[in-house]
């Protein structure tokens, strides 16, 4: 009887808009960066910084990187 009471919640969860589950990753695919700008991400993933959000701004994508602080700067930063 448990086990039909367990059923029975799971299958209201999935009916009801507001409990089914949110999207947690997308990979978004952006092609056709310069060098230049392919280096300058590798450069901030180097030094440890990690992507934190983005903007759009007309046709900009703005990248946010932040640190780590519990991370030690290597001496060349």
């Amino acid at each position: 009887m448990a086990t039909t009471g367990m059923s029975f919640a799971m299958t209201q969860e999935w009916r009801s808009r507001l409990l089914r589950p949110r999207l947690v990753r997308e990979d978004v695919f952006i092609q056709g960066l310069t060098q230049d700008e392919v280096e300058m991400i590798r450069e901030a993933l180097g030094k440890g910084l990690k992507p934190n959000g983005f903007e759009v701004v007309e046709d900009t994508l703005i990248l946010r990187f932040d640190r780590n602080i519990s991370r030690k700067p290597l001496q060349a930063e």
